[in-house]
């Protein structure tokens, strides 16, 4: 900064640049900053990890119950007992196929995507590549009445015909607790006849709060980028500086659940509800724990424009803007989101 005589008027000089590894000298990573010489920031960032899909591989565990109370059961996470169970459960002459969590196992299920129809719940059967997270819709029935199918005649009684096609494969959603933290994940079941079916697989992300894809074994890969530049160069005390982040992604798989962070530093305020971009925001603590956007989904070899504007309260000095992306579904083959 430079002072004008004893004006508080000041030049400044904005260098945006990358940062980068001597490794990857030229390769812009998940981070950017952006120098206003008008006053010192120092800060850190939370800690993130990318997401991790746990995949079973192919199982095709058996699941042949034709007499009440036969089951089969599956250890979802290969760890703590078993967690999962087909069940036939035979009530005045209905077989009931009941997809049921288990008290034994460590990996607590506690919801399957489904719809619910008084104290029963239907477990969807989902097609490949349907969103298994937050949004659900969740059930689970009362005492483990979470009916895939039932053979009785009268099909408006026991309205599931979610599950009731000979010869077909879908998925099963699931939510449940492991380690304190609740996982999303999928089985995949195809059923043969009414009372003969077969586990194929099943995966889970690992990642608390984290979506996964029906059918989803690996996290993918998405390389990802971010620049940050501003509209004002040489900004003045009471100046409002528009700062504009761009996130690129080049591939190969699409970026999903994606986050990114810019923590307002001293010598500047953010100016209220100036957020703009795709995603979801949050602006509660500019200045503690940064501006968010969060839920963004980037396609390969595209990108995504945020921005935000802040007023320059600082009267000299240099001031240190600094944005990176938190967070993404997939893994980045050659950056860490979240490391700074």
């Amino acid at each position: 900064m430079k002072n004008q005589g004893n004006s508080n008027q000041f030049e400044a000089r904005l260098e945006a640049y990358f940062k980068l590894s001597k490794s990857v000298a030229l390769k812009q990573v998940s981070n950017a900053k952006t120098i206003l010489p008008v006053g010192a920031a120092v800060f850190g960032a939370l800690s993130a990890m990318d997401a991790q899909i746990v995949y079973s591989g192919i199982q095709n565990v058996p699941v042949n119950i034709p007499i009440n109370f036969n089951q089969a059961s599956i250890n979802i996470n290969g760890a703590g007992g078993l967690d999962f169970e087909i069940q036939n459960n035979v009530v005045a002459g209905v077989a009931f196929i009941q997809a049921n969590e288990m008290g034994a196992g460590d990996f607590a299920l506690n919801g399957f995507v489904g719809n619910l129809v008084g104290n029963y719940a239907y477990p969807f059967a989902n097609a490949a590549g349907f969103i298994i997270g937050a949004g659900g819709p969740w059930v689970n029935g009362v005492g483990d009445a979470n009916t895939l199918a039932d053979n009785h005649p009268n099909e408006a009684q026991y309205p599931n015909t979610n599950w009731e096609t000979d010869g077909m494969t879908r998925f099963i959603g699931f939510r449940g607790v492991l380690g304190g933290g609740t996982k999303y994940g999928w089985i995949r079941l195809t059923r043969n006849t009414h009372t003969n079916w077969t586990i194929v697989d099943w995966a889970y992300n690992s990642t608390n709060n984290q979506q996964i894809l029906a059918g989803q074994t690996t996290s993918g890969t998405a390389d990802l980028s971010l620049t940050m530049s501003s509209n004002n160069g040489t900004p003045a005390t009471g100046a409002v500086v528009t700062f504009t982040l761009t996130v690129s992604n080049a591939g190969p798989d699409a970026a999903t659940n994606a986050s990114v962070k810019n923590i307002v530093p001293s010598g500047l305020t953010y100016v209220t509800s100036s957020q703009t971009g795709p995603g979801t925001y949050d602006q509660s603590s500019p200045s503690g724990t940064g501006l968010r956007w969060n839920s963004l989904t980037i396609p390969s070899g595209g990108s995504v424009t945020l921005t935000f504007q802040a007023t320059v309260v600082a009267a000299s000095g240099n001031i240190s803007n600094f944005a990176q992306v938190q967070s993404s579904d997939q893994s980045d083959p050659d950056s860490t989101p979240g490391n700074k």
